[in-house]
């Protein structure tokens, strides 16, 4: 069970951990080649998925990530 500022940050950007889990899978799966997927926290604060090809990090975008898959 997740409890706490993540969890809430989780249900506002994706309605439910199902969700959250489903989009994070898929962008990982859906990553062409060499790359991550990654949970990052956007310009405005938010949490959002994106994906990454080869070694390039979030940070390079102006991001932070907060957790990554290769």
């Amino acid at each position: 069970k997740m409890d706490g500022k993540l969890e809430a940050a989780i249900k506002t950007s994706f309605g439910d951990f199902a969700s959250f889990r489903g989009q994070f899978i898929d962008a990982g799966l859906t990553q062409f080649g060499s790359g991550w997927a990654w949970l990052i926290v956007n310009a405005e604060g938010k949490l959002e998925i994106m994906k990454t090809p080869n070694g390039e990090n979030p940070l390079a975008h102006g991001k932070t990530a907060i957790l990554g898959v290769d």
